[in-house]
């Protein structure tokens, strides 16, 4: 199944990419503005912001308002406007549905509120569609040569250049997109009185204005194909440098289709052995992988009905585990769910299998070593606590760990012995053994014994 999530809203208190700006023909305009920031509100690492731009120039249809942050601060949501931030460079725009123009002498105010670290100092200049905000106005007449620089732009003070024009071309603003494994960057960029000197590309996560450089291309075309994990980019933003370090900004936001993952499927052939006091064997087929390879297998054990609980996992590459912590004498179902690399896990096998543990005290105690060589292990171990009287005998074994894999005996000893000397082994070897006891009670706990190199 696909579902489409949605592009992220433009106004209230969602965050957005910047729109795009229709440029005013650069000979008709006369061009001013006056800003003001303030900071109604401030807390320790927190922050309330506000600018009030008021325009004195000729009407503009839509409008971005753009500033620098001299400390380091980061917006965390805002309203009004759709916003955006790469690095320093905040960008505020008016928003596609609730926006509209401004006429001369009309004021917009945006607010936002962000966090600091250190200090929050204000920023030393505000900018309307690339026009400093200093009170001035400047008409045709007196600026002949002016033109209504390109969205987001960053002039310089009392600078006489202007800025580059940037625009996104890949990928598409409002475009809906099919999970890619790459995604291609692309992007123009001009200066109209110099030349541009790089573009930067920036990425930011679904909803988010915190952009992440990931590219700098320093000849046209722009472009860069960036590797995409999953679908964690939702929105790229482009800033172009000219020769004279003012900069241009522009950003695109997309929505991506998320596929629904398929879990991996049900293990299948569950089957338990060597069932102890408080241990027991568990094999398994293994399942099928849905969209992600199989990482492991999780064992859930249900003591006397009682809920599920994860007992023991194994990696995939292991598809038998010993589920350990049991309580002797007690009736378990026990299933198996696989999970992937995602960390999605599947349908618990089915029917659970059913085990007893053995009651408590019919067990010996597992082999330990006192003694060995690069052949021999000279073990000893606890009787039962139950019916000791009754054992015949005792043979030390190693379990298989495969269905078709065979037990190996390592030793016997008949009567009421409990020390044995093995011998015939190989060197630098560790035997997970167990000691069974012949004629009455349960085997032990594997107990780990290991020859000399």
């Amino acid at each position: 199944m696909k579902r489409s999530v949605a592009i992220a809203a433009a106004a209230g208190l969602v965050l957005a990419g910047t729109a795009a700006l229709t440029m005013a023909p650069a000979s008709a305009a006369t061009t001013g503005c006056r800003a003001v920031y303030s900071v109604p509100d401030q807390w320790p690492g927190g922050f309330i912001g506000s600018v009030t731009v008021t325009n004195l120039g000729d009407p503009i249809t839509n409008w971005v308002i753009t500033w620098d942050f001299p400390a380091g601060q980061q917006l965390t949501s805002g309203w009004n406007a759709t916003w955006s931030q790469a690095g320093a460079h905040v960008s505020a725009a008016s928003p596609p549905f609730s926006g509209g123009p401004l006429g001369t002498g009309a004021s917009v105010t945006v607010g936002f509120q962000g966090t600091w670290s250190g200090s929050n100092p204000s920023p030393t200049a505000i900018f309307l569609n690339g026009i400093l905000c200093d009170g001035t106005v400047n008409s045709p007449s007196a600026s002949p040569s002016a033109t209504t620089p390109s969205p987001s732009t960053s002039p310089s003070a009392g600078s006489g250049d202007l800025p580059p024009v940037v625009r996104v071309t890949s990928p598409v603003a409002g475009q809906i997109y099919g999970e890619p494994g790459t995604l291609q960057l692309a992007a123009t960029a001009t200066d109209p009185d110099g030349t541009v000197t790089k573009v930067e590309f920036y990425t930011a996560g679904n909803g988010s204005n915190q952009f992440t450089l990931v590219a700098t291309d320093t000849t046209a075309p722009y472009s860069f194909t960036l590797n995409v994990p999953n679908t964690n980019v939702w929105a790229v933003q482009a800033i172009a440098y000219d020769n004279a370090g003012l900069t241009a900004t522009d950003t695109v936001r997309f929505s991506v289709a998320v596929s629904d993952p398929v879990p991996p499927g049900a293990p299948a052939g569950i089957r338990t052995q060597l069932v102890t006091e408080t241990t027991v064997d568990v094999w398994t087929n293994g399942g099928v992988a849905g969209s992600n390879p199989i990482a492991a297998y999780d064992v859930y054990t249900s003591a006397n009905g009682q809920p599920y609980q994860l007992a023991a996992s194994t990696p995939r590459v292991s598809q038998f585990f010993t589920v350990t912590g049991l309580t002797p004498g007690t009736s378990y179902q026990i299933v198996l769910r696989a999970r992937d690399t995602a960390g999605i896990s599947g349908p618990p096998s089915s029917p659970p299998v059913a085990v007893t543990t053995a009651a408590a005290g019919t067990s010996p105690g597992p082999p330990v070593q006192t003694a060995a060589t690069s052949t021999t292990i000279t073990i000893t171990w606890r009787p039962p606590a139950v019916n000791a009287n009754q054992v015949t005998g005792y043979q030390i074994i190693v379990p298989a760990i495969t269905p078709t894999a065979p037990v190996r005996l390592l030793g016997r000893v008949t009567g009421q012995a409990t020390t044995l000397t093995l011998t015939g082994l190989s060197p630098n070897t560790t035997y997970q053994a167990v000691v069974v006891p012949l004629g009455t009670g349960t085997p032990s706990v594997r107990g780990a014994i290991s020859t000399t190199p």
